[in-house]
């Protein structure tokens, strides 16, 4: 198992940062922009709740 390990590619770096959107006063969010890193490559979602 551990020479298996081995020989793969490592892992990618990844980080993410998630902001929350609210309308008003309500407490269901409006919507999240995900900004995201992969192995430095950056990236955006916006998702619509």
């Amino acid at each position: 198992m551990a020479t298996v390990l081995k020989e793969t590619t490592p892992p990618k770096q990844v980080t993410v940062d998630v902001e929350i959107i609210y309308s008003g006063n309500d407490m269901r969010p409006k919507k999240f922009i995900v900004n995201y890193s992969i192995d430095g490559e950056l990236g955006f979602e916006v998702i619509e709740n």
